[in-house]
């Protein structure tokens, strides 16, 4: 959450404040401000596959032998695969009306685009 979740300054007194708390870009500020996160000394900001706010638009993903084929994204948004783990393999920026990415088969991966997140099997 890009906004930390509401605590007290005793909600993390039996967790060594040592340990790391991954949380999504831009938010650092955020729980450095906020009672009991301040008790963390090792925040580390990590890209996210969630999304915080769906958008309307008509991107289609579709598999084609051993490639992703993303239509319908608008030109300059980011494109990103992730594994089914969350972590991320490659970004693209849109520029054309087709993208075809390369992909490992006999995978799941993550397709994050704006406003969406696609599952595909390949």
């Amino acid at each position: 959450m890009l906004t930390p979740p509401t605590a007290t300054s005793s909600t993390f007194n039996y967790i060594n404040s040592t340990c790391k708390l991954y949380i999504p870009k831009t938010a650092t500020k955020a729980y450095r401000n906020s009672i009991g996160w301040t008790n963390f000394t090792d925040i580390i900001e990590k890209e996210t596959t969630s999304i915080y706010k769906t958008q309307e638009n008509n991107v289609k993903i579709q598999t084609n032998q051993r490639a992703i084929v993303v239509t319908g994204a608008d030109l300059r948004d980011e494109i990103s695969v992730y594994a089914e783990s969350g972590i991320l393999l490659q970004s693209t920026k849109v520029t054309d009306n087709i993208v075809r990415i390369n992909a490992t088969t006999n995978h799941i991966y993550l397709i994050k685009t704006t406003g969406k997140i696609f599952k595909v099997a390949l």
